[in-house]
């Protein structure tokens, strides 16, 4: 908490360019919410990364760098909602490759079981042959 006993990380912030509130923060998940008086930029304090996507309004935004290491996005004046979420296209790749990964083990392992069930299945028959030609 700051000196005022506020939220440090803007949950109630008022500045010149209006008034925002942070009405959900989650990892990957950033809702805030305000009323600006003009064209203005809302700044963060959550370091910018090209993996974050922003909206304003429910349209789709980009975000930008502010001071060199902070995420901001443009805002137009009136009431806004703006909104973040964090998906790096190394997320992305990361899921594709692991799920070809799951699906190439699954698949071998299917193909082993299947030739194992097919040698086993062999011997079986082969035994099964040596017995009855024992037994007549």
């Amino acid at each position: 908490t700051g000196p005022n006993g506020d939220d440090e990380r803007g949950s109630g912030s008022k500045a010149e360019g209006g008034t925002a509130s942070v009405a959900l923060d989650r990892p990957g998940r950033l809702i805030v919410k305000g009323v600006a008086r003009g064209t203005s930029v809302l700044c963060l304090t959550e370091s910018f990364h090209t993996g974050w996507r922003g909206a304003i309004n429910g349209r789709e935004e980009a975000p930008i760098r502010v001071n060199g290491d902070f995420l901001g996005i443009v805002v137009a004046g009136g009431p806004f909602v703006a909104e973040f979420s964090f998906q790096p296209a190394s997320v992305s790749i990361g899921r594709t490759v692991s799920v070809c990964g799951l699906g190439l083990l699954v698949a071998l392992f299917g193909l082993g079981k299947l030739g194992h069930g097919r040698r086993c299945l062999g011997a079986m028959l082969t035994r099964w042959k040596r017995d009855k030609t024992a037994n007549d």
